[in-house]
């Protein structure tokens, strides 16, 4: 279970703790992967995103990062294939379109490359191997200066939001795909960091903190539909569509994808209106 910081302790070594925990949660993760894979690796990317977050959040450069970042890369493509056959129903289920059985072959091809076992040789010894180094990396003091008060700590905060309001301009203002997939990433920071904080917060803080959580999760599915358009593109000739079928599949998801990403810009926009000295005020932090 995730470190929950106590108020009223010295706010350095309740981040330690923290840091420990989520370190301990990850090895967990994937020693469970060895026994249930989906279930195992879905934590275990989430792990590796929470600890990138909160290095970011206590100062701590890319190289802080290096063996999450790369452990997360390596889990990616398990954890698509899982999530793939999901969003195709997701999508089915709003688009009557994609319900002709001119896209069945989509969908059972999906079922099907989700049912088929990943290769399992050695990936028990890996697992277990990153399992060590997460673990050893509890009893390790953090190789970067942690805030030891709560004024070095709301500067951190700002810099976190001041990142995702800016990546959400950008996102808005060129509408190409990598600046929302940074939105992304940076929402997910914010949103990684206030959670962690929330035993510090004010009510309105706490409220942001749920608000934050239903935005990145809408933002999850925008990046899934265009994770699935992307693999399709690849795997067109699998599919052995019509070219009209295959066109109208690519229109759909599209669209889907676009729909979704304009309720994730009408969902932000109230989030990030304030400026960063106005947004930590409201978090009301306190030591």
């Amino acid at each position: 279970m995730r470190y929950r910081l106590k108020p009223k302790r010295a706010l350095g070594s309740e981040l330690r703790s923290l840091y420990r925990s989520l370190n301990e949660n990850l090895a967990l993760a994937l020693l469970m992967a060895c026994r249930e894979p989906e279930r195992g690796v879905h934590l275990a990317r989430r792990g590796c995103k929470e600890l990138r977050a909160l290095i970011r959040l206590l100062g701590g450069g890319a190289a802080n990062q290096r063996f999450y970042r790369s452990l997360a890369a390596g889990l990616s493509a398990e954890r698509d294939t899982a999530v793939m056959p999901a969003t195709w129903q997701m999508l089915q289920a709003n688009m009557p379109l994609l319900q002709s059985k001119a896209f069945h072959p989509v969908g059972h091809w999906l079922a099907e490359l989700a049912e088929t076992p990943a290769a399992l040789d050695g990936r028990d010894a890996m697992f277990l191997g990153l399992a060590q180094e997460a673990e050893a990396r509890c009893h390790r003091e953090p190789e970067f200066e942690i805030p030891e008060g709560i004024a070095a700590l709301e500067l951190r905060v700002a810099w976190v939001y001041r990142r995702a309001r800016r990546a959400q301009l950008m996102a808005r203002k060129t509408g190409v795909a990598d600046d929302f997939h940074r939105f992304r990433r940076r929402s997910k920071d914010l949103y990684y960091s206030l959670r962690f904080l929330k035993p510090l917060m004010s009510a309105p803080g706490r409220r942001l903190v749920g608000q934050l959580k239903a935005l990145t999760e809408l933002q999850g599915l925008a990046n899934d539909v265009a994770v699935l358009d992307e693999y399709l593109a690849a795997n067109a000739d699998r599919l052995k569509l019509t070219q009209v079928s295959w066109n109208r599949l690519r229109r759909a998801l599209i669209m889907g994808e676009q729909q979704l990403q304009a309720e994730v810009y009408e969902r932000a926009g109230p989030i990030l209106a304030a400026g960063p000295a106005q947004f930590v005020r409201t978090l009301k932090l306190s030591g």
